[in-house]
């Protein structure tokens, strides 16, 4: 059963850039583990779980007082992505231990994503709607990768370059591991290379290239790469996002680090501000240009998002159903956003910000226990001894709150899910749960 849930532990990182059914197969076995666990009684949640465990909750409680109350229950089930951070912060030791190997699948397709997206870019192709060499302006065209929009892939591409980048920059801690826990883990050694040697020769072989991952260079690749599918995304929320997302994973090398990181990024946008593709410069100096379509939309949704919530202040309007509800609130301003092609708002399911959203759908209540989670989070990870997994858990749900102030990125199932996973290793300490030696109890 060990390996079955390592399998799945594997494929969920391979997946995470590459298919939402992928995704959502590789959660729903791990699920099945939890479950087992949860039913066992050998789930002890940390605060963060039972925070989030109290806002989804608050959910239901909104649900049932909404005016659409069954759809609004129904819409609690759009949280099952969230779900994820339980399911990572349960697996045992010997599942998390190789932390490490899981962020070589997730590398892996990361890396497979970046041919695709680059192809978008410069062929000014979209190879989900229009013709393969139809061609459009360098810099006009959104890399989506296998994704559905170019938020989506910027979302986990984001995610992907903090925790590759934390991993280059910090590793994993092995060495002092073993280092403190040689006797610990002798007879575990033993049993490892006994079992090595009956093993075939090809397991053995996919086993070492694995392992042999050790040196930064391949994790320097990966974020490289990363770094380049967040350019080709051309999503402006997250080259923001990702500014205070370095500055977090540079931390620990001191302010001089964190400063030269920072401008080296900023310089970087001011040349390509200045000498780039002309729909790249375009669409950068429009970030804040408030005749801009886009960044008026999300002003107007912010606007009427507030008087949502202004309307239905403790319990919001339950999650869900905010299509549904919207509407009048919207209409006044919808003259006031001009697209090219229509007038009015292009995005009917959210708000463009993930904590206006968590007050329309459930209140006050709802949004004071999602900042406590967060908080509490944060307090967790801090705490992580592995400071390759603490540094990149901290940096990417950084880069997604810091990011959520213009996107509901939360609400997009590939990008939640990946994030939630890794916030939930994280916040599970080494050994903690499983009685070994060198547990912080």
């Amino acid at each position: 059963m060990a390996g079955l849930e390592l399998f799945f532990f594997y494929f969920l990182g391979a997946a995470s850039c590459l298919s939402l059914a992928a995704i959502n197969a590789g959660q729903g076995g791990l699920t099945l583990f939890f479950l087992w666990r949860l039913v066992r009684g050998r789930w002890r949640p940390t605060t963060p779980e039972w925070l989030l465990i109290a806002y989804l909750a608050a959910n239901v409680l909104s649900a049932l007082f909404s005016p659409l109350r069954h759809d609004a229950l129904v819409g609690v089930l759009n949280h099952w992505s969230w779900s994820a951070l339980f399911v990572g912060a349960s697996l045992p030791w010997t599942v998390r231990k190789h932390y490490r190997r899981y962020l070589t699948f997730l590398a892996a397709g990361a890396l497979l994503t970046v041919p695709m997206a680059a192809a978008e870019f410069f062929l000014g192709t979209d190879f989900h709607h229009e013709l393969l060499y139809q061609r459009v302006p360098l810099g006009w065209v959104n890399a989506y990768a296998y994704f559905s929009t170019h938020l989506t892939y910027a979302g986990v591409i984001t995610v992907c370059l903090c925790l590759f980048g934390a991993m280059a920059l910090y590793g994993d801690g092995e060495g002092r591991r073993k280092a403190g826990g040689k006797e610990a883990e002798a007879a575990a050694g033993e049993a490892e290379g006994a079992a090595a040697s009956e093993r075939p020769k090809g397991s053995s072989m996919a086993g070492s290239v694995l392992s042999s991952i050790r040196t930064s260079w391949f994790w320097w690749l990966a974020a490289g790469a990363s770094a380049a599918g967040l350019f080709f995304s051309l999503a402006r929320t997250y080259y923001v996002a990702a500014l205070p997302a370095l500055a977090v994973l540079f931390w620990k090398k001191g302010k001089r680090a964190v400063l030269a990181v920072v401008a080296a990024v900023l310089l970087a946008g001011v040349v390509v501000l200045l000498t780039g593709p002309p729909g790249v410069r375009e669409r950068l100096a429009d970030a804040w240009n408030l005749r801009n379509p886009s960044v008026a939309e999300r002003i107007y949704l912010w606007i009427s998002g507030l008087q949502m919530w202004r309307d239905r202040p403790l319990l919001g309007w339950g999650p869900g159903i905010y299509a549904k509800t919207a509407g009048p609130y919207k209409a006044p301003y919808a003259r006031f956003i001009h697209y090219p092609t229509h007038i009015g708002f292009q995005t009917v399911s959210h708000a463009h910000n993930i904590y206006l959203m968590v007050a329309i759908q459930s209140g006050l209540l709802g949004l004071v226990l999602f900042l406590a989670f967060v908080v509490a989070a944060f307090k967790r990870i801090s705490a992580q001894p592995n400071p390759g997994l603490k540094y990149g858990a901290m940096a990417a749900l950084t880069a997604i709150l810091v990011g959520g102030f213009f996107e509901f990125n939360v609400g997009d199932a590939e990008v939640a899910t990946l994030i939630f996973f890794v916030v939930g290793l994280a916040v599970n300490r080494e050994g903690e749960r499983d009685g070994l030696p060198g547990s912080s109890g």
